[in-house]
């Protein structure tokens, strides 16, 4: 059994790693001192609607996903039934936009792009030791994640494997976002984790973002990116993890100001980071 953090947790994520990367201190409010100033967003819930609804299709496609989505933003409309922006959802045109348009042009790109391919898992489970990942000093830690998808494909007689992560977006991304560290890296991770947990070489292992912009026309609502992550990325995204966890166990945490960071931070502005 690992220590336990000053989290409450003997694991972090790649979300929490992204929080503490752009600002330490932001992280110390967030996960730390547990003071939550995120607020409840529609276009989140459509997004877990897509995700659970992608999910069973992936591994049943007999299922009625329409159901599955429905229920996911029913919920969250309940939820949130005192938020406006909520109540304004038309949950049956969301669900059937989700079901009759996202997911089978999700499907057609991964056909055109990984040709062939298999369906491994969905939604797959990642909780390994940092020591997994060649982090040692940090082997009482854990890292924890979720991958979207897990495919393989054969290429002349070799199997690949392809971690898909699923993005869902108001707009498509565009070169900035997809050379951002801080967005490449959770596919850097999470190669680096799931090759450790099945054993699996790493030239074996290929990554991926399939973005949705549920505001996009036809043919042009998913775009698939391929992510390259070679020894460099993967050394600066470890890097990252390594002083995170090491900064956390010294009780470090120091404001990171810019202009980008503190633009759309919570906190900003009040009691907690004036």
């Amino acid at each position: 059994m690992g220590m336990t953090l000053a989290t409450g947790k003997e694991h972090i994520s790649y979300s929490e790693s992204k929080d503490w990367r752009e600002c330490s201190y932001r992280h110390k409010l967030k996960h730390i001192d547990k003071i939550d100033k995120d607020e409840p967003k529609p276009h989140l819930d459509f997004g877990q609607a897509f995700h659970g609804a992608m999910e069973e299709f992936l591994k049943n496609r007999q299922c009625d996903i329409y159901a599955v989505s429905h229920k996911i933003l029913s919920e969250a409309v309940e939820k949130n039934k005192t938020i406006q922006e909520f109540q304004d959802i038309n949950i049956e045109d969301w669900s059937n936009r989700i079901v009759k348009e996202l997911i089978p042009e999700a499907i057609e790109v991964l056909d055109k792009e990984i040709p062939g391919w298999q369906f491994i898992e969905a939604e797959e489970k990642l909780f390994e030791s940092l020591s997994m990942i060649g982090i040692e000093k940090h082997a009482d830690v854990s890292m924890k994640g979720m991958i979207d998808a897990v495919l393989s494909q054969e290429i002349k007689g070799k199997k690949l494997y392809w971690l898909i992560d699923w993005k869902t977006a108001n707009r498509h991304w565009g070169k900035q976002k997809l050379m951002d560290p801080s967005v490449t890296s959770q596919l850097a991770i999470y190669k680096q984790v799931w090759a450790a947990k099945h054993n699996i070489p790493l030239d074996q292992i290929r990554c991926a973002f399939l973005v949705v912009n549920k505001e996009a026309k036809r043919t042009a609502r998913c775009r698939f990116h391929k992510i390259s992550v070679g020894p460099t990325t993967v050394k600066k995204s470890l890097t990252v993890i390594t002083n995170m966890v090491s900064s956390i166990k010294r009780g470090v945490a120091v404001k990171n100001k810019s202009e980008w960071n503190c633009k759309f931070c919570p906190y900003k502005g009040t009691q907690y980071c004036p």
